[in-house]
């Protein structure tokens, strides 16, 4: 038999569950597409090369007292993508020499935050 003590535990603990999966922060993912001078797209999404990890919300106290609603501390991560591994959907590798434009495509399920810092290319 159940109590209604056993009851009102296993609600909250249904409760603390669900709320800990709205919070806990996903991995930010999106879309990069590149255009040549001929106007052929290549696409690659982010996390197929890293997953970039959400903004972290610091605990200074440990009472909710002196501390309501966080701002997230910012910690810039270095993303490498392969030029070579981005690819048209015919499978053709673009030229570093025959980029017209890079778009970024937030087509991810998910609502994210991203700072972007410093793009650039490297040989």
């Amino acid at each position: 038999e159940n109590s209604d003590e056993d009851t009102g535990n296993k609600e909250k603990n249904s409760k603390d569950a669900k709320k800990s999966e709205e919070e806990d922060p996903v991995p930010v993912d999106f879309t990069i597409v590149l255009t040549d001078t001929t106007g052929l797209e290549y696409r690659v999404k982010l996390g197929d090369f890293q997953n970039l990890q959400p903004a972290i919300k610091p605990e200074v106290f440990k009472s909710r007292l002196f501390w309501e609603d966080p701002e997230s501390e910012v910690i810039l991560q270095y993303v490498y993508l392969p030029i070579d591994k981005i690819k048209s959907s015919a499978g053709k590798a673009i030229s570093a020499g025959a980029i017209r434009s890079i778009c970024f495509v937030f087509d991810a399920e998910k609502e994210g935050t991203l700072l972007l810092d410093q793009l650039g290319f490297a040989r």
